[in-house]
């Protein structure tokens, strides 16, 4: 067989462009699907960007409602310490209280507790007394 010198070297450099053309587009093609998955991952990233940012600001708004709760809950304190004994007018009622306890009448609690009738009244009514000038409290 007589084949011509150009031939083989021929077939074996266009099997080489052959094999170069086939790495050229199945690289082009992963190049491609590379930059897809690259698009994909940005928007994912800048979607879980907006939700951090959206995460921030409501920590924020929510140690501002703390620092406000924080804040009444001291207020309260303060005027629940007042109210259990910081102040006088507790303390003569619950004197006018324990007279009440011990059967006083209102005339002993304008006297000695230093309230008016119309408290005086009340307590009795409240405590267990009866006031003379009501009458009969069953009696409605």
């Amino acid at each position: 067989m007589n084949l011509d010198p150009w031939v083989v070297p021929f077939a074996v450099l266009s099997l080489v462009v052959v094999l170069e053309a086939i790495a050229i587009v199945w690289l082009w093609r992963r190049q491609r699907r590379w930059q897809r998955l690259c698009q994909r991952w940005r928007r994912i990233q800048e979607h879980q960007q907006g939700d951090v940012i959206g995460l921030c600001a409501a920590a924020v708004r929510m140690d501002e409602r703390l620092q406000q709760l924080v804040r009444d809950l001291g207020e309260i304190r303060e005027r629940s310490e007042v109210l259990r004994g910081g102040s006088e007018d507790a303390a003569s009622y619950q004197a006018a209280i324990a007279c009440i306890r011990e059967g006083g009448g209102i005339e002993e609690l304008v006297g000695q507790c230093g309230l008016t009738r119309e408290e005086a009244n009340l307590l009795l009514r409240l405590y267990g007394g009866r006031s003379p000038d009501v009458g009969d409290p069953d009696r409605h």
